[in-house]
C-alpha cells in the first residue's frame, strides 16, 4: 500500500524506532485498491519482549488527503493574490476586523515612500491628515 517513493523513508524510520526504542511518526501517502493516492500520517511505538525482540508495533494511522487538497489550494490562492497585487500598477491592502492593515502592497512604497512592512499592524487612521474619529473611519 506504501507509495513506492515513500517506501524507504518510512522503513528506514521504522528501523530507527527499533534501535533507539522509542515511538515514531512518519507522513506517507498509500494507494488505495482504486488507484487513489491518500496522504497519512503514521504514529507507532514498537513493542519489545524481555529478550529485547520486537513483538509487535502499537501504531495509529488516518486520511488526511481532504486536508492536504485544502492546504494545496489556499497556497495556489494565496500564490495567485500575490501575483495579482505584484503586477497590478494600483496599491492594495487588507485589514482585519480591528481595522489595522494585514497585507499591503508592494506599490505603496511608490505612493507613500515607506515599505510595505512600515504599514502592518497599523490602522489607516494612523496616518490620516484630518482629524475625524474613529467613528467615522469605522
Amino acid at each position: 500500500m506504501l507509495h513506492p517513493k515513500d517506501t524507504g523513508r518510512y522503513l528506514a524510520a521504522c528501523n530507527e524506532t527499533i534501535e533507539r526504542r522509542e515511538a515514531y511518526a512518519e507522513e506517507v501517502r498509500i494507494i488505495r485498491r482504486d488507484g487513489d493516492i491518500s496522504h497519512v500520517p503514521i504514529r507507532g511505538q514498537p513493542m519489545f519482549d524481555d529478550e529485547g525482540w520486537v513483538v509487535g508495533v502499537f501504531g495509529t494511522c488516518r486520511d488526511i488527503s481532504e486536508r492536504k487538497l485544502t492546504e494545496q489550494a489556499l497556497v495556489q490562492s494565496e500564490q495567485r493574490f500575490r501575483d495579482f497585487s505584484a503586477t497590478a500598477a494600483d496599491m492594495f491592502w487588507e485589514t482585519g476586523p480591528d481595522l489595522r492593515f494585514t497585507y499591503v502592497s508592494e506599490h505603496v512604497v511608490d505612493v507613500t515612500g515607506n515599505p510595505a512592512e512600515f504599514f502592518i499592524g497599523q490602522r489607516r487612521q494612523d496616518f490620516a491628515v484630518d482629524d475625524i474619529g474613529d467613528k467615522v473611519w469605522q
